[in-house]
């Protein structure tokens, strides 16, 4: 379930809406009438990526898009990871 709450009223019973969060409604929070956030819950998927990052399993992202090599691939092929290793072996260049 959604509910929805205005910046001010979300400030003055924060507790209120946490509890249901907490229970598990999603709250679209409006300014003038302007949808400018939505506070939910945590999702299942989030719990777990975060216990595997404590126990050094995974490794979460910084958010930013990663700046590294790429190489260039043809698609063409029946398999993306054959291509792909195809692609590594020429050295990055196209097939």
């Amino acid at each position: 379930m959604t509910a929805r709450a205005n910046i001010d009223e979300l400030q003055a019973t924060l507790g209120k809406y946490l509890k249901m969060v907490q229970a598990g409604e999603t709250i679209i929070i409006t300014e003038k009438e302007r949808e400018i956030a939505m506070l939910s819950p945590i999702t299942t998927e989030r719990q777990v990526l975060m216990t595997l990052a404590q126990e050094g399993k995974a490794r979460l992202g910084s958010g930013k898009r990663w700046q590294g090599a790429s190489i260039e691939v043809d698609m063409s092929h029946a398999s993306v990871t054959q291509a792909i290793i195809e692609a590594r072996e020429n050295g990055g260049k196209n097939l």
